[in-house]
């Protein structure tokens, strides 16, 4: 483990519209101090030969393949052969502002976690870039570890995202942690909460400097727009579940965020299933059982909205009869409302 370096993961996989905008604001980093770990999973575009362009154009980036996809395996080779006392997360298909690392690095003294701002970047129909910033926090915030488990696992303002946080590598050593390669979503947020288990102490800069990008042909993004309720599409509540038996001892706080999040992860599922139309008895039975033990807890939240709450409690109680109720709402209901509650 080399002192002050930062490892940076980049997972590349049918990624060669973006890859080089990534690696050029990595490399025009004011911290210099850093290796880039580009791991390369096969494509059918130009992200392969990309990859071993960039490679050879600066020493800093360490080219390692993937032979098997997914972005949890990729990552699991890269923590391999990481040599960092930290380790960043970026996204391929995303880009940074050039005081990303030296911000990262600057807010993880004497912490064990650091937080950067972020914003969504996506293109409006005329072609026009519109970038949405996330409610923010008004100053920089010192978190302790009961906040953190909060704030990332009940609402989005410091976000439960890899790619603005700076983690220490000695603890993901210590924690022996991995990805899950089960989880096509939601792994990231595994890794987190398993990772604050460790934490004492995180900094967050209000600071913007990670550009979150909408990459509709991404495979997240096309996962959520077929129309079709597919099995990966229950990789979330899997997610919820570890989280929620990850921290089933843990602090009153920790518990009570993973309740919160196992609950508003089934209704997440249910309304995708709305949005797709699609029924499924056993799929409604093993989310009624989620809520047990975990409602109260969700209803109580200042998060949950009240519509929301009144869907919980009717999937808890009875699911298949609010499945009627909520087929016959997404029929007639404004579309701007809908939208709202079924993303």
């Amino acid at each position: 483990m080399k002192k002050n370096l930062i490892s940076v993961i980049v997972p590349a996989y049918q990624t060669g519209k973006y890859l080089e905008r990534c690696i050029e604001s990595l490399r025009a980093q004011t911290y210099e101090n850093l290796e880039i770990l580009l791991i390369c999973t096969s494509s059918e575009d130009n992200t392969e030969s990309l990859c071993r362009e960039l490679a050879a154009s600066d020493r800093r980036i360490k080219l390692f393949p993937c032979p098997v996809k997914g972005v949890s395996n990729a990552r699991n080779i890269a923590l391999q052969h990481a040599e960092g006392e930290y380790i960043a997360f970026v996204d391929a298909d995303d880009h940074v502002e050039k005081n990303y690392l030296q911000l990262l690095h600057r807010s993880i003294q004497d912490r064990d976690i650091g937080l950067c701002g972020f914003d969504r970047v996506r293109s409006d129909t005329d072609g026009s870039i519109i970038q949405e910033r996330p409610e923010l926090l008004g100053a920089d915030t010192i978190y302790d570890r009961d906040r953190l488990f909060t704030d990332i696992l009940c609402n989005n303002t410091i976000g439960g995202y890899l790619w603005n946080k700076l983690f220490r590598s000695n603890l993901i050593q210590k924690a022996s942690l991995t990805f899950r390669p089960e989880l096509s979503v939601g792994e990231d947020m595994v890794f987190i909460t398993e990772y604050i288990k460790y934490v004492r102490s995180g900094y967050y800069s209000n600071e913007i400097c990670y550009h979150y990008c909408h990459n509709e042909e991404s495979a997240l993004q096309k996962m959520y727009t077929t129309g079709v309720f597919e099995e990966s599409k229950l990789s979330n509540l899997k997610a919820s579940r570890y989280i929620l038996q990850t921290l089933h001892e843990d602090s009153h706080a920790a518990q009570e965020a993973a309740s919160y999040r196992m609950v508003r992860t089934g209704m997440w599922t249910v309304f995708n299933m709305l949005k797709c139309n699609h029924f499924d008895r056993d799929i409604l039975k093993n989310i009624q059982g989620d809520m047990s033990g975990n409602l109260l807890i969700y209803c109580k939240n200042p998060q949950s909205r009240a519509l929301e709450k009144a869907a919980a409690v009717m999937v808890r109680v009875w699911p298949e009869g609010f499945w009627r109720v909520a087929s016959t709402f997404v029929r007639v209901a404004p579309k701007d409302t809908i939208r709202r509650y079924v993303n």
